[in-house]
């Protein structure tokens, strides 16, 4: 009887990961899948200028000192940072990820070292996988943690995927808004251009308009400042002129507080009430 038990044991419960067992062979996708329960982890080179302290990640050397963190940003002490690589826990259920969190600096978790290790991975490879995740899972922490993981990768050009995800209007609203957000982290004229088509399209929904606003806006003075100009004074949407002017006003340029004076002069476009 007690053999008996055991045996349907074995049958129904799903079985486990175990750190110890060697990862398997081929594509990352298939090593992950074959993790059907428990916990993984692999790494991959980080683009440059990304460094973390274990918590949080730093995006970029643009003098700012702040940090990325799950959505909000804070001031970080310099020294605390260090270089990648990138460390990428997944929590598997029933062959599918559940939860996942990606780390730069800092010393391992005691949740990483009891995961299956895959080891270090191409920057490429883990790209691919998780900007495949946030096009198709239909868990919006998970797909916003897949692009923030996606995008410190060294080398790859995510933007397309992320105007992919963005511009999918099957996607819920909270990830079409983080992918608009990674957009506007990434460097080059592509990109800001993927996010200038979702400004102007008047079709398109307020929201999602607002949150490319807020992405070009967080772009380098010499080219945000020129297209919020351009918003402020001629966009034919109101919500969007106040947004602009919101976000001109964090700007120290001179063109901005001859804008803010044509305005209150009457001689400029002010949003409508």
């Amino acid at each position: 009887m007690v053999k008996l038990l055991i045996l349907l044991a074995t049958m129904v419960l799903p079985a486990v990961a175990d750190p110890a067992d060697p990862p398997p062979p081929g594509p990352l996708g298939d090593r992950i899948a074959a993790v059907r329960d428990g916990a993984l982890v692999f790494r991959y080179a980080t683009r440059p200028g990304v460094r973390g302290n274990g918590m949080s990640v730093r995006l970029g050397d643009d003098g700012t000192g702040r940090l990325h963190t799950r959505g909000c940003w804070y001031e970080g002490a310099e020294e605390d940072l260090e270089e990648g690589p990138a460390r990428v826990l997944v929590r598997m259920r029933r062959g599918l990820p559940h939860r996942l969190e990606a780390r730069v600096g800092g010393c391992a978790r005691r949740s990483e070292t009891r995961a299956v290790d895959l080891g270090q991975v191409a920057p490429g490879e883990a790209a691919d996988w998780l900007l495949d995740l946030a096009a198709t899972t239909g868990d919006e922490d998970l797909a916003r943690d897949a692009m923030l993981a996606a995008s410190l990768a060294e080398g790859v050009a995510v933007w397309p995927a992320l105007l992919d995800i963005a511009r999918d209007p099957a996607r819920p609203p909270a990830v079409r808004k983080s992918a608009v957000f990674w957009l506007g982290q990434e460097a080059g004229e592509a990109a800001c251009a993927g996010l200038e088509a979702i400004l102007d399209d008047e079709d398109e929904d307020l929201a999602l308009r607002e949150a490319a606003l807020f992405a070009l806006s967080l772009r380098p003075e010499a080219e945000c400042v020129p297209l919020l100009l351009e918003v402020a004074s001629e966009s034919p949407s109101p919500a969007l002129r106040r947004r602009a002017l919101f976000w001109l006003g964090q700007q120290d340029d001179p063109r901005v507080l001859a804008l803010f004076e044509a305005i209150l002069a009457g001689d400029g476009a002010a949003p409508e009430r």
